[in-house]
């Protein structure tokens, strides 16, 4: 990762060996087109973006937008290149979700990006083109194609993790003794899977203007991927599944509590049942009036017997119904 309000350049040649660069004080000139040159801003330092501007040929307008994040994705053109701005979503340690807002500058075999913390898309797409000697034969658009792919990557990465805790969550509420816990957990996960949509569903008009014919102002742009469009429909079709599974286990939770439901009413059922027998015949016992019967003490243990055995074969009755 670079460190806070840095720039970090490289050089891609496809005629000579890939080099970092120093844009600040030693400038490659002319880009040709075998090369490419990739440049990364890491935090909105406005004397950092001030000095890069002049060597990269940007305008004032370009600079003052790109010293101040971008909450919503865009697309702006100048003359002789392209500047959009993207929402990257990072995830964190403990489960949190972060929007990381990033801007991109397509020039003539120059691609620039400006972000406001580490995106963990870069860091995998570096690791992804690090030895490949080509990379300079890429044009601009390409590059930037790549980039963006490597971005959606990341919400794919976020929304896999939100699956593998939704499976993890329905084995949870299979065995519950909790139901609160799990609700919140599952509260939590939504919540996720809703700001990755918000997040995302945004850049579809800039994916939209990305594949139209007027984005390629100048013939060394290129002409940026087509497919992404089907990318970022593909990537909001997984957002949509996962929030489809998070309803799944919602509804097997419910069924477990109103199993667990079940299961109580039937135990007081059986016991409410099972005593019937015995509070009548108490009832009929406690009346007022003589019998033979009561001037015997040992009845009473006689009458406390009749009552088990009611009991006893109520609760094997119910017991053998149940198992039919």
């Amino acid at each position: 990762m670079t460190a806070a309000g840095s720039v970090e350049a490289r050089l891609y040649d496809a005629r000579g060996p890939d080099r970092p660069v120093d844009l600040l004080r030693d400038p490659p000139g002319r880009v040709r087109d075998h090369q490419l040159l990739w440049v990364d801003v890491d935090r909105r330092d406005p004397a950092t973006l001030r000095a890069i501007a002049e060597p990269l040929g940007l305008a004032p307008t370009t600079v003052e937008l790109l010293g101040r994040a971008a909450d919503q994705p865009l697309v702006r053109r100048h003359d002789t290149y392209i500047h959009a701005s993207f929402l990257s979503a990072e995830g964190s340690p403990d489960g949190s979700l972060g929007v990381v807002a990033l801007d991109l500058v397509a020039a003539p075999n120059v691609v620039l990006t400006v972000r406001d913390g580490p995106i963990a898309a870069f860091d995998r797409f570096r690791d992804e083109i690090d030895g490949m000697t080509q990379v300079g034969r890429l044009d601009t658009a390409t590059m930037t194609s790549a980039l963006v792919d490597a971005i959606l990557n990341g919400y794919l990465e976020l929304v896999e993790d939100l699956e593998r805790r939704i499976d993890e969550l329905d084995g949870a509420a299979l065995h519950a003794r909790r139901p609160t816990v799990v609700l919140e957990e599952l509260a939590a996960l939504r919540g996720r899977s809703a700001a990755l949509r918000r997040a995302l569903a945004p850049h579809r008009r800039v994916f939209a203007a990305l594949a139209r014919p007027d984005v390629a102002l100048h013939e060394a742009i290129g002409r940026p991927w087509p497919g992404l469009l089907d990318r970022l429909d593909t990537t909001l079709a997984a957002i949509e599944t996962a929030r489809e599974l998070l309803l799944g286990t919602h509804d097997l939770l419910m069924t477990r509590v109103a199993q667990r439901t079940d299961e109580t009413v039937k135990v007081l059922t059986l016991v409410s049942v099972s005593l019937m027998p015995a509070a009548l015949i108490s009832s009929m016992l406690g009346m007022n009036f003589s019998l033979p019967f009561f001037e015997d003490s040992a009845n009473f243990w006689v009458s406390l017997a009749g009552m088990a055995v009611l009991i006893g074969g109520t609760v094997i009755l119910v017991t053998l119904r149940d198992r039919r």
